[in-house]
């Protein structure tokens, strides 16, 4: 109990660990998608845990020998296939402990090569590929979700700049479009920084443009 308590505090700790460097991350990281997706992984392993404890029977030793090989090769970042040498399960507890086995081994390490690289080669699993992402954009709901949100932002700032006079107001939509991105980054941090950003741009201009005369002594300034 103590043990399964253990895992469970740690795995909730890197997820925690996880999601809030993703939060802060202003791009698409793939170490922090590679990490998530592997905790992800593990998650069949610790379902299969107490269904392989209840059994009764220990496991063989070549199973968690291949789980401390993963642990390695998550710590050391190595994507070197692992040997795992797991025997063929003889029943449903172990046929679930080694399916959830394999399934992590092949996320922590890539040992599952798409299938498609051999069978259709390179140009038509690009092609293959290219229509899946295509169809997957067209068709998801977080695509639907995101254009939604973009067209319902930019409509009211359009509403806005239309009862507020704005200078340039084309700016205003191309902020909101700039800030929410379609990525892993946090929409509030970036809009945050962008807000902050725009107030030291216009302390420092004001501050320069004070000193410095009007005419090609701009140029100058503004390329420093």
């Amino acid at each position: 109990e103590d043990l399964r308590l253990t895992v469970t505090r740690s795995l909730n700790e890197s997820y925690d660990v996880v999601l809030a460097r993703r939060v802060f991350h202003h791009g698409r990281s793939p170490d922090l998608v590679r990490l998530l997706a592997q905790l992800n992984a593990l998650t069949p392993v610790v379902e299969s845990a107490p269904v392989a404890h209840q059994r009764g029977t220990p496991l063989t030793a070549a199973v968690p020998a291949a789980m401390h090989l993963l642990a390695e090769a998550v710590e050391t970042g190595s994507t070197t296939p692992v040997e795992l040498r797991l025997p063929a399960p003889a029943d449903e507890t172990a046929r679930a402990v080694d399916h959830a086995v394999r399934h992590a081994a092949g996320v922590v390490t890539d040992v599952a090569p798409d299938p498609l690289d051999d069978r259709l080669g390179r140009p038509a699993t690009l092609r293959v590929r290219t229509a899946r992402a295509t169809r997957g954009v067209l068709m998801s709901a977080a695509s639907w979700r995101y254009g939604i949100r973009l067209a319902l932002c930019i409509g009211i700032a359009q509403i806005l700049v239309s009862t507020v006079a704005v200078p340039r107001s084309y700016w205003v939509a191309l902020t909101i479009t700039f800030v929410m991105k379609p990525d892993f980054g946090s929409v509030f941090s970036r809009a945050l920084l962008r807000a902050l950003g725009t107030v030291a741009g216009l302390v420092v201009a004001a501050a320069v443009l004070t000193v410095v005369p009007r005419g090609w002594a701009d140029v100058g300034v503004i390329l420093v």
